[in-house]
């Protein structure tokens, strides 16, 4: 965390460094401070062939703000701005389990499994290195929606 927020110090005007403290507080589960640093690398980066990543940030961070509404429609975009990322595809399955969309998110599940067929809840857990409250929702969520173990 200490490392993202000196790379915006000093770099004040490096798109890269926003989005990676980006990353990094939504890894560290502090949407808000996620959602602004995306902010600012879409402001120095306006046309950014990466956008699909930072719309999908944003639907993670507003999963854990609990704002599953605006994480859907976040989620969407990423989709359809790049549809081969999962990350997109398990944000718009939290969003939805958590709207108590049960089935759409049930329907969602289709598009993560057909980009990451062997994906399981086990495995996704024991590989992000999250803090633990920033993964509890999408775990809860992955679970309702029925994906596999």
């Amino acid at each position: 965390m200490e490392l993202a927020e000196q790379a915006c110090r000093d770099y004040p005007y490096s798109a890269i460094a926003w989005m990676e403290a980006g990353w990094t507080n939504l890894y560290c589960a502090r949407p808000r401070r996620a959602i602004d640093c995306i902010r600012q690398a879409q402001a120095l980066s306006p046309r950014d062939p990466t956008e699909h990543d930072r719309v999908g940030v944003t639907a993670s961070a507003l999963n854990q703000l609990g704002d599953h509404e605006q994480a859907i429609a976040a989620a969407r975009q990423a989709i359809r701005l790049n549809g081969n990322v999962p990350g997109h595809h398990r944000a718009l399955i939290t969003a939805l389990a958590m709207s108590d969309r049960i089935e759409e998110a049930r329907q969602s599940c289709e598009g993560l499994l057909v980009v990451e067929p062997t994906f399981r809840i086990s495995e996704w857990d024991k590989r992000l290195r999250w803090v633990p409250e920033a993964k509890a929702t999408a775990l809860k969520a992955y679970r309702l929606a029925g994906l596999p173990e």
